[in-house]
């Protein structure tokens, strides 16, 4: 019998690994199919630092659109990303100001 440790890593090396030009591409869709979406997903981003968890499900629908046929884990992993990428371009856009 597999260990969960095991299992857990089998796992995490079967996920996608999101490449940085991958998850600007998403952005970019996201910015051009739901603009007001995604301004709201960066104004929660930057001022609570979450995200409500309906627009989090339209995000991941949108994951679900823009690339068919990801399994949830990949799905998890490019939202994770995406997240991170909105945080820096936030900061990056402060330090401007």
């Amino acid at each position: 019998m597999m260990s969960s440790h095991l299992m857990s890593e089998e796992q995490q090396a079967r996920q996608r690994k999101w490449k940085g030009d991958e998850v600007i591409a998403f952005a970019q869709y996201f910015r051009e199919s739901q603009p007001n979406d995604f301004a709201e997903f960066l104004r929660q981003q930057h001022e609570f630092n979450e995200i409500e968890p309906g627009l989090a499900l339209l995000v991941r629908q949108l994951i679900s659109k823009w690339i068919p046929n990801l399994d949830s884990s990949d799905r998890r992993g490019l939202f994770r990303k995406f997240r991170r990428y909105a945080r820096s371009q936030l900061a990056a856009q402060r330090e401007i100001e």
